[in-house]
Parts: structure tokens; sequence; C-alpha cells
């Protein structure tokens, strides 16, 4: 029987205490529930899928700026070419032709030096390398007017000459 009283009483102290503070209770529960909806809130935007990534923020380049003085290979390059149209202004085709080649060999995308090639090829009448030479030059120079002018003429005196 003595079991049966401690429960009895277990009972009772706890039916008084649920009894007495019954408001309490609602408040507590209201708490809890509002305190769990705000921390879901809170907390399911950060859950993403896995593996999701964010792509990276794009920053403006910076701005390209041509030194304004030519590289070491451009300047070698030019030096040669300044040769050479010296040895063409003199009639001198074969060492013309080889600073010329010197300068492409150093600087290939020297636009100049292959136009003046193809010059001292087509005066020296080798024919044959000339519209490739002049090809290149005007890939290399296009956007210079100066230029395509220039290349224009040599390939029109070649067509007449020896026709394509």
């Amino acid at each position: 029987m003595g079991e049966r009283r401690s429960r009895i009483v277990t009972f009772q102290v706890q039916k008084d205490v649920v009894s007495l503070s019954q408001p309490m209770t609602i408040f507590l529960m209201k708490f809890w529930i509002t305190g769990m909806v705000v921390l879901l809130v809170l907390t399911l935007p950060a859950c993403g899928r896995r593996g999701a990534h964010h792509p990276k923020p794009t920053y403006a380049k910076p701005p390209v700026v041509e030194s304004p003085r030519p590289g070491p290979e451009r300047e070698a390059s030019n030096h040669l070419l300044d040769e050479g149209k010296k040895y063409l202004d003199f009639g001198m085709y074969n060492q013309a032709a080889y600073s010329f080649q010197e300068a492409i060999s150093i600087d290939p995308n020297n636009g100049e030096a292959f136009y003046y090639l193809a010059s001292t090829k087509y005066r020296e009448g080798e024919y044959g390398r000339v519209p490739s030479l002049l090809d290149r030059a005007s890939l290399l120079l296009q956007g210079n007017e100066e230029w395509g002018k220039k290349i224009q003429e040599l390939k029109d005196s070649l067509r007449e000459v020896k026709p394509y």
C-alpha cells in the first residue's frame, strides 16, 4: 500500500504544479514555439544544396596601358629595319634582305620588316614570296591606313609584273 500512496502523492504534486501554473505553462510553450520558428527562419536559408557554388564576383579589368617605349626585341628589330632601309636605298638588296630577315627573326610581329622584305624581293625580281610577305605585313599592320595603302600599291605593282 505504501507504493500506491507514493504514486498518488506524486500525481497530486504534478497535478497541483500544472494546475497552479497553467497560464505560465501556456506562456512558456508559446515562447518556446515562437523561438523555434524564429530559429528555423534564421537557419534555413543557410542550408543550401550540397555542393552549390556561388558565382565569383566579377571585377572590371584594369585598362591595358601600352608602354611608351617598345620592348628590347622591338628596339633591336627596328634597328635592323633602319639598317635594311639604308641598304635598300643604296641598291644593296642582299644586305637589305638579310637585315629585314634578321629583324623578323628577332620580332616576328614587326609588320614593317615584312613589308620591306617583300619590297626588297620585288626589286630583286624574286616574286615568289612577295604575296605571302605582303599578306603577313597586312595582317600585322591592319588598322593603319598609311601602311594599308603602301601594301596595296606593292600588290598592284606585283600584279602588273606577275599576274596571280
